[in-house]
C-alpha cells in the first residue's frame, strides 16, 4: 500500500513508501531510521503509537491531534511544530527541542521531558499529570491552566 507524507502547505510529496500492510508509522519510522527530514510534514491525526521517532527532524511539523502515546522522541527537532490536542502519553522526549512548539491541549501524562527545551513553548490547558520535566527550559513557556500535578520540575 503506498502512504505518501506531504508538505503541510504545498502538498509536496517529502516522501512515499510502498510495501504490503503499510501504515503510516511505518513509513514514518522508515524514514526517520533512513535520515529523511519531515520538515513542515502534514501528518495530523496520524497513529504513531509507540512510533521510534529518535532524532527525527520534525521542524514546522502539523501533529495536531495525532496518537504519539509511547512514542519515542528523544532529541527530536519539533521545533515551532503544531502538537495541539497530541497524545503524548508516557511519550519519551528527553533532550527534544521542543521551542516555540504548540503544545495547547496537550496530553502529557507520563511523559519524559527531562532536559527537552520548551523555549517559549505553549503550554495552555496543557495536562502534565505525573510528567517529567526535571531539567527542562521552561523559560517563557506558556502553562496556563495546564495540570500539573505530580510532574516534576
Amino acid at each position: 500500500m503506498l502512504i505518501e507524507i506531504k508538505h503541510k502547505d504545498t502538498g509536496e510529496v517529502l516522501f512515499s513508501l510502498d510495501v504490503e500492510n503499510n501504515t503510516v508509522k511505518n513509513t514514518v519510522e522508515t524514514a526517520v531510521k533512513n535520515k529523511i527530514s519531515f520538515r513542515y510534514a502534514d501528518l495530523s491525526s496520524a497513529d504513531l503509537r509507540c512510533a521510534d521517532l529518535r532524532g527525527a527532524d520534525l521542524y514546522g511539523a502539523n501533529l495536531r491531534d495525532a496518537n504519539l502515546y509511547g512514542a519515542n522522541l528523544f532529541g527530536a527537532n519539533l521545533r515551532c511544530s503544531d502538537l495541539q490536542g497530541t497524545n503524548l502519553w508516557f511519550a519519551e522526549l528527553r533532550r527534544a527541542d521542543l521551542i516555540r512548539a504548540d503544545l495547547t491541549g496537550a496530553d502529557l501524562r507520563g511523559a519524559d521531558l527531562y532536559g527537552a527545551d520548551l523555549l517559549c513553548a505553549d503550554l495552555t490547558g496543557a495536562d502534565l499529570r505525573g510528567a517529567d520535566l526535571d531539567g527542562a527550559n521552561l523559560t517563557y513557556a506558556d502553562l496556563t491552566d495546564a495540570n500539573k500535578e505530580g510532574a516534576t520540575f
